[in-house]
């Protein structure tokens, strides 16, 4: 898969049900709650995430933009 510069992989709370690898690129995830405000994490090449969602089918902890192009 790839993601343009700018565009959202996935959106905080959405039920998405994939694992992802980051192969190049750049990534920012941000998480939003009342308690702990917002929660910034990034992500870059061997970076993964979203095995919550996939094996326990939880929302998405965070929603995940593409900083540059990603794969």
């Amino acid at each position: 898969m790839i993601l343009r510069e700018g565009e959202n992989l996935c959106l905080q709370g959405d039920l998405t049900h994939s694992f992802y690898i980051v192969k190049s690129g750049a990534l920012t995830a941000t998480s939003k709650d009342e308690q702990n405000g917002t929660q910034v994490l990034n992500f870059g090449p061997g970076s993964t995430f979203g095995e919550l969602s996939l094996i326990a089918g939880e929302p998405m902890e965070y929603t995940v933009h593409a900083e540059e192009d990603t794969t």
